[in-house]
């Protein structure tokens, strides 16, 4: 069961405060956690309030007071991009500094029913719109994120098209070539990130073919990386690497055999060796790949550097790929992935429990994506060696 971090004032006036923030939580399907709870002799208290607050989908603090424990969890809060819910009972407008700039929800103390009413709205707006999209970029077990910790890196190579140097059949082009899906990922991140952390913390943006490999290994970083191995040399890397540790099932893109143009290869996935498609897809229908593709979205240790992540959006065409750039930030998807997760018994905020997806979506006639028809396929765990 997911939980709910409640900071509040330590003082028994705050106990009906706290049964109303129960009641609210549990409604939700979560449990309610305070920093009074399971404190043990042999843990020091910053680190079990670390821990709680980092485990937690959405934080709600009672800054009624200004108590200097509040002031501290919250700051916690902010540092690992938590959804974050502030209550008091005094004038907003008397907040500290640092977090007048939130919305401040204000309550009576005579009124809690109403309070209940105010959070019902708040803790069902904020845990559904940034809770599950920080859950799956930035999960809280990659600790605080910060510009110089350990940075974020999205890869991708959308200004060379990935493949027109390498698979253009001759001459120049006649006619424009969209990269649609490479700057749907790479804006939908930074999109991503700037509602997660008000830009205080940005990825890097880079192009894999200006850097030698062995950057992967020598350089510390979460890696989002976009497109398939065909114009993406790091999707490759990492998915070979897992492949390398053991990691099951084995997860690869292959050439299809059957592809009429080998300067542009289509391509098929496989897992453990066997073509994989969503249920019921037949791959060789009419408009396949180009009118209708899926994509996949791999989250998993960096098996370069297992304190850190790796993320891979890739598809067999440039559409499956626009379809996994998409789902990961789009907050339906998100939902149905956590909520499969849990059921496969798969912790969404530690990224050392790897798993995949299968997203599909499809264009019109003019070749403009569909949006409406981005589906959810699957969602399955990796089991490591």
């Amino acid at each position: 069961m997911a939980t709910i971090f409640f900071s509040r004032p330590f003082s028994e006036s705050f106990t009906p405060v706290t049964e109303i923030v129960k009641r609210i939580v549990e409604s939700h399907s979560h449990s309610l956690i305070q920093t009074s709870d399971e404190i043990h002799a042999n843990e020091p208290v910053s680190s079990k309030i670390f821990r709680m607050i980092r485990d937690s989908v959405v934080v709600i603090a009672d800054i009624t007071g200004s108590r200097p424990n509040v002031l501290h969890e919250i700051g916690i809060c902010q540092a690992l991009g938590k959804p974050l819910v502030i209550i008091t009972q005094d004038d907003p407008n008397d907040a500290d500094f640092n977090i007048r700039t939130f919305q401040i929800l204000r309550y009576n103390n005579n009124d809690l029913e109403g309070l209940g009413d105010l959070l019902e709205k708040a803790v069902s707006l904020v845990h559904s719109s940034t809770g599950t999209l920080r859950s799956m970029l930035v999960p809280s077990s990659l600790g605080i994120a910060t510009q110089k910790s350990s940075p974020f890196v999205i890869a991708a190579s959308p200004l060379s098209f990935g493949m027109t140097r390498g698979y253009r059949a001759e001459g120049l082009y006649t006619k424009l070539m969209p990269t649609s899906s490479d700057h749907v990922g790479i804006r939908g991140l930074y999109q991503a990130f700037g509602l997660l952390f008000e830009f205080g913390v940005m990825p890097e943006s880079v192009n894999p073919d200006e850097y030698e490999d062995s950057v992967l290994d020598q350089e510390r970083f979460n890696l989002y990386c976009i497109a398939s191995p065909k114009s993406n040399r790091w999707t490759r890397s990492i998915l070979q690497k897992l492949a390398g540790r053991g990691w099951r099932p084995r997860i690869e893109f292959r050439a299809d055999p059957l592809s009429e143009n080998l300067r542009n290869v289509d391509l098929m996935l496989f897992s453990d060796g066997v073509e994989f498609r969503p249920d019921g897809w037949n791959v060789n229908g009419d408009g396949d790949r180009h009118r209708r593709d899926y994509g996949l979205i791999l989250r998993c240790p960096n098996p370069y550097h297992h304190n850190t992540m790796a993320l891979v959006l890739a598809g067999r065409s440039s559409l499956g790929t626009e379809a996994a750039c998409r789902a990961v930030v789009d907050p339906k998807i998100l939902a149905e992935i956590a909520k499969r997760l849990q059921a496969l018994h798969v912790n969404i905020e530690e990224h050392s429990e790897p798993f995949f997806a299968l997203v599909s979506m499809c264009r019109d006639e003019n070749r403009l994506p569909l949006v409406s028809t981005l589906t959810l396929e699957d969602v399955r765990r990796i089991v490591s060696a």
